[in-house]
Protein backbone atom coordinates (compact mmCIF):
# COMPACT_ATOMS: atom_id res chain seq x y z
CA UNK A 1 0.00 0.00 0.00
CA UNK A 2 2.69 2.24 1.07
CA UNK A 3 4.30 2.36 -2.59
CA UNK A 4 1.49 3.12 -3.91
CA UNK A 5 0.78 6.16 -1.87
CA UNK A 6 4.58 6.57 -3.08
CA UNK A 7 3.99 6.34 -6.67
CA UNK A 8 0.50 8.01 -7.27
CA UNK A 9 -0.23 9.72 -4.36
CA UNK A 10 -1.17 13.26 -6.73
CA UNK A 11 -1.86 11.55 -9.90
CA UNK A 12 -5.57 12.46 -10.06
CA UNK A 13 -6.15 9.18 -12.02
CA UNK A 14 -5.40 7.33 -9.11
CA UNK A 15 -6.58 9.61 -6.15
CA UNK A 16 -10.14 7.33 -5.42
CA UNK A 17 -8.32 4.51 -5.96
CA UNK A 18 -5.88 5.17 -3.30
CA UNK A 19 -9.02 6.56 -1.01
CA UNK A 20 -10.48 3.17 -1.35
CA UNK A 21 -7.14 1.22 -0.74
CA UNK A 22 -6.27 3.63 2.81
CA UNK A 23 -10.32 3.33 3.96
CA UNK A 24 -10.36 -0.41 3.33
CA UNK A 25 -7.29 -0.95 5.72
CA UNK A 26 -7.26 -1.96 9.25
CA UNK A 27 -6.64 1.40 11.45
CA UNK A 28 -3.20 0.35 12.32
CA UNK A 29 -2.36 0.55 8.55
CA UNK A 30 -4.36 3.86 8.19
CA UNK A 31 -2.34 5.91 10.52
CA UNK A 32 0.59 4.52 8.64
CA UNK A 33 -0.26 5.55 5.62
CA UNK A 34 -1.37 8.87 6.98
CA UNK A 35 2.04 9.57 7.97
CA UNK A 36 3.48 8.68 4.77
CA UNK A 37 0.86 11.42 3.31
CA UNK A 38 2.01 13.64 6.09
CA UNK A 39 5.65 12.97 5.85
CA UNK A 40 5.51 13.19 2.44
CA UNK A 41 6.89 16.56 1.76
CA UNK A 42 5.48 17.00 -2.07
CA UNK A 43 6.96 19.25 -4.32
CA UNK A 44 5.15 23.16 -3.81
CA UNK A 45 3.56 22.14 -0.76
CA UNK A 46 4.46 25.00 1.22
CA UNK A 47 1.82 26.94 -1.23
CA UNK A 48 -0.39 23.80 -2.63
CA UNK A 49 -0.96 21.87 0.65
CA UNK A 50 -1.87 18.52 -1.93
CA UNK A 51 -0.45 16.72 0.97
CA UNK A 52 -2.46 17.62 3.87
CA UNK A 53 -5.74 18.18 1.52
CA UNK A 54 -5.34 14.55 0.62
CA UNK A 55 -4.97 13.45 3.93
CA UNK A 56 -8.21 15.27 4.99
CA UNK A 57 -9.56 13.58 2.55
CA UNK A 58 -9.04 10.34 3.41
CA UNK A 59 -9.79 11.19 7.07
CA UNK A 60 -13.49 12.15 5.74
CA UNK A 61 -13.94 8.81 4.03
CA UNK A 62 -13.05 6.33 7.08
CA UNK A 63 -12.05 8.30 9.99
CA UNK A 64 -10.69 5.24 11.35
CA UNK A 65 -7.72 7.70 12.76
CA UNK A 66 -7.84 9.76 16.11
CA UNK A 67 -5.85 10.85 18.92
CA UNK A 68 -2.24 12.14 18.06
CA UNK A 69 -2.78 12.06 13.71
CA UNK A 70 -5.91 13.81 13.91
CA UNK A 71 -4.13 16.52 16.16
CA UNK A 72 -1.45 16.44 13.80
CA UNK A 73 -3.18 17.08 10.97
CA UNK A 74 -5.76 19.92 12.14
CA UNK A 75 -2.87 22.44 13.67
CA UNK A 76 -1.38 21.80 10.10
CA UNK A 77 -4.46 22.40 8.46
CA UNK A 78 -5.10 25.71 10.45
CA UNK A 79 -1.18 26.78 10.53
CA UNK A 80 -1.72 26.42 6.71
CA UNK A 81 -4.75 28.23 6.43
CA UNK A 82 -3.82 30.85 8.77
CA UNK A 83 -0.48 31.44 7.05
Amino acid sequence: MLGCIRKYLHDSHWEEVLLLLIAEQKPKKVAKAMREILRRGSEYEEWLHRDLLFAGSCLAEEPKVYGVLMVIWCKRFWRSWLS
